[in-house]
């Protein structure tokens, strides 16, 4: 437990005060966005990210990917060396540790990897 939140780290399951992270097969559900990763297919709430080799569609802009590097909207997604930047929070998804915005998550047998098809939630 942290001063705003606390991490409850069940099987698959990532809880912070204001988000919920559930990782169901290759289903990641946060508080205002559910990403669903069908194959190659990423849906949020409010938008549809369809991943086709390097190449990411939201609903309003396409994007292309190259160095690993993924914008999506106004959120820059660093994949270099598994590092990850959306908006202000930085994933450390290295030795299968995640780090959001200063709070460290351990992933085991389970891995979130954000890069490439963004995520990856089986080996």
């Amino acid at each position: 437990k942290t001063g705003w939140s606390t991490i409850q780290s069940e099987g698959r399951r990532l809880k912070t005060g204001w988000s919920t992270i559930q990782s169901e097969g290759r289903r990641l559900k946060t508080g205002c966005s559910t990403i669903q990763s069908e194959g190659r297919r990423l849906k949020t709430g409010w938008s549809t990210i369809q991943s086709e080799g390097r190449r990411l569609k939201t609903g309003w802009s396409t994007i292309q990917s190259e160095e690993e590097d993924l914008k999506l909207g106004g959120l820059l997604f660093k994949a270099r060396e598994e590092d990850l930047k959306l908006g202000g929070l930085l994933f450390k998804a290295r030795e299968e540790d995640l780090k959001l915005g200063g709070l460290l998550f351990k992933a085991r047998e389970e891995d979130l990897k954000l890069g490439g098809l963004l995520f990856k939630a089986r080996k």
